[in-house]
């Protein structure tokens, strides 16, 4: 067959073709120029064939597709040129779609060629692969994405088939091993074992297809690991086994530490003095017999009880509204005294501390309560002592004043606001000395060595009043063991009065 013949014979045959296929197919010169596009081509790429032949390489492929298209081709000669049979290639790259999207294509090209070898033109199929192109990607990211996670897992992952070799290990197993074992022995990778391993589990999970969950002390490194093994279906006709390890060792010390710690604490609480209590939600959950002692229920009694039941009614909403806010994380304040109630009908003040806890996984609040009744009973009558002391002071017929060790005076009685003609207000905060008359401040200073000492200092002063009057003041002044000083004042003026109308009166009556 004639060159010509060939050339026309393939380009019918491959006209034929293209009515009856949705592949793309085309013909190239040797110079690579294409004579022919099918009419699918308008399907794949958008296109007219008459368009699509009339645009250059560089405009039908990506950037990135080029390299792959040039290389291929070259492929093709190369092998074409050392044996003539190897006459074709199939190679898969991007082309852009008239849209300007890029879509995935598998190229199929075969060299047509005389009798003698030589190179006529390229036929070729173009068949549309994206969406396989996209399953690929999208398998080769959740490979990469689940490879990730299991890589990223903290514990160890492997996975073993019924023969006992290791198909797949993590990252963190890799390291562990020294080295990636996989296609090893399971036993003799992991645990250095020349058999398998007597705990070994395979035929739960891979005849019976169980999920077997259990606990070990490995016999290579005394660590004791947490592990998880589960069927696996790689959808090959075979059951794999799925292994998820955890190093619990930390995890089991923690936890005999804790009971250590939960034992002592209920040693100490069940010992203490003082009521220790647990309320979470608004039920108490723990209470020891202090608390049992201190309100008289029992402890059953108190499970089934509002923590605020046991308050007094005057105190009852603050100490609840208090109580489940310190449970929402809200700042509240952690010492405070309320009164309660006992199961008798006894009123009892206490002083209470609590604060914010997890137990059991939730918010709670743990509380400790003193019995503080008998000093609110010493504080009340100090309270009215102080209350007489105070009725005593301000009802005086001297005056009194106490001042600092700087002469500032602190407090002072009602009778001193007569004595200088001020208000109580413009009196304390001030020096005594700025009310003594000009000069007395230095004549008759007010001898803080004596009064250290211990003395009682006696004296005649002249105060100012308002509007500079004066006045003969006679002061007795002492220091207090609180180191405040107190004086008292008596206005002379006053007592010479009473002295000249005494003597005044007694001539009248003659």
């Amino acid at each position: 067959m004639s060159s010509t013949n060939a050339w026309t014979n393939e380009l019918e045959i491959l006209k034929l073709l293209s009515e009856k296929t949705n592949d793309g197919l085309w013909l190239m010169d040797p110079q690579l120029k294409t004579v022919y596009m099918s009419p699918a081509i308008e399907h794949h790429m958008g296109y007219t064939p008459e368009e699509y032949i009339a645009l250059p390489i560089q405009e039908r492929l990506p950037a990135e597709a080029l390299k792959i298209y040039q290389e291929n081709y070259q492929k093709l000669l190369s092998q074409f040129k050392e044996n003539p049979k190897n006459d074709s290639i199939i190679f898969e790259l991007p082309h852009r779609h008239k849209n300007g999207n890029t879509y995935w294509g598998e190229v199929s090209v075969r060299i047509i060629q005389d009798e003698k070898h030589h190179i006529l033109g390229f036929a070729g199929v173009t068949r549309n692969t994206h969406a396989k192109h996209i399953l690929q990607e999208e398998l080769a990211e959740s490979n990469a994405y689940y490879k990730a996670i299991l890589d990223g897992f903290t514990g160890l992952v492997y996975v073993c088939n019924e023969d006992y070799r290791v198909e797949f290990m993590n990252e963190a197993f890799i390291k562990r091993t020294g080295r990636n074992a996989v296609g090893e022995l399971c036993y003799k990778a992991l645990h250095n074992l020349d058999e398998k391993c007597p705990f070994c589990v395979n035929e739960k999970v891979l005849k019976n297809k169980e999920k077997v969950e259990w606990e070990i002390q490995s016999p290579l490194d005394n660590r004791w690991y947490h592990i998880i093994n589960v069927p696996l279906d790689p959808g090959k006709g075979k059951i794999s086994k799925l292994a998820l390890i955890t190093d619990i060792t930390e995890k089991k010390e923690s936890l005999e530490k804790l009971n250590e710690s939960e034992s002592l604490f209920r040693h100490l609480a069940e010992h203490s003095p003082s009521a220790i209590f647990i309320y979470q939600g608004t039920k108490f959950v723990y209470a020891n017999p202090a608390l049992e002692r201190l309100v008289g229920y029992t402890h059953q009694e108190l499970l089934n009880l509002n923590f605020w039941d046991v308050v007094a009614p005057d105190h009852r909403e603050f100490v609840k509204q208090r109580g489940l806010k310190r449970q929402e994380g809200e700042p509240i304040e952690n010492r405070y005294e309320f009164k309660i109630i006992t199961k008798t009908g006894e009123e009892k003040w206490i002083d209470f501390a609590g604060t914010l806890i997890q137990f059991k996984g939730s918010p709670a609040a743990i509380g400790t309560a003193f019995d503080i009744t008998g000093l609110k009973e010493v504080e009340n009558r100090i309270r009215k002592s102080e209350e007489k002391f105070r009725n005593l002071f301000e009802l005086a017929a001297d005056g009194i004043a106490i001042f600092d060790s700087e002469g500032v005076l602190r407090d002072v009685n009602s009778r001193i606001e007569e004595i200088f003609d001020w208000k109580k207000e413009n009196i304390i905060g001030r020096k005594i000395y700025e009310f003594l008359a000009p000069g007395q401040a230095d004549a008759k200073p007010l001898r803080f060595d004596l009064l250290d000492e211990g003395q009682t200092v006696t004296n005649e002063r002249s105060f100012k009043r308002t509007g500079g009057r004066e006045r003969i003041i006679e002061t007795h002044a002492k220091k207090m063991p609180d180191n405040s000083y107190h004086v008292f004042l008596r206005d002379m003026n006053e007592e010479k009065w009473r002295k000249i109308w005494k003597e005044a009166k007694s001539i009248s009556g003659r």
